[in-house]
């Protein structure tokens, strides 16, 4: 029964994640608080802007959720098909 209520609400879950994420990461930014990231990532605020990359982020999480939510609903005899 838990599986079946997982395998119907994850993707309401990754959309909820996405913009409940997207909309704390931009509303916190226009505090004037500076952000650290690492190195290999520097590049990506400089060229499509701070808001993009916080959706980006957001994107990711939300996939992440969705992905959550599906590895509870998969069954154990899924494994090997």
């Amino acid at each position: 029964m838990i599986r079946k209520f997982f395998s119907k609400i994850k993707y309401p879950v990754g959309i909820v994640v996405w913009i409940a994420s997207s909309y704390w990461f931009i509303s916190d930014s226009s505090e004037g608080e500076t952000y650290r990231i690492p190195i290999i990532f520097s590049w990506i605020p400089d060229v499509f802007g701070w808001n993009a990359f916080f959706i980006f982020i957001s994107l990711g999480l939300g996939f992440m959720g969705a992905g959550i939510c599906s590895l509870i609903a998969k069954d154990d005899d899924d494994i090997f098909k």
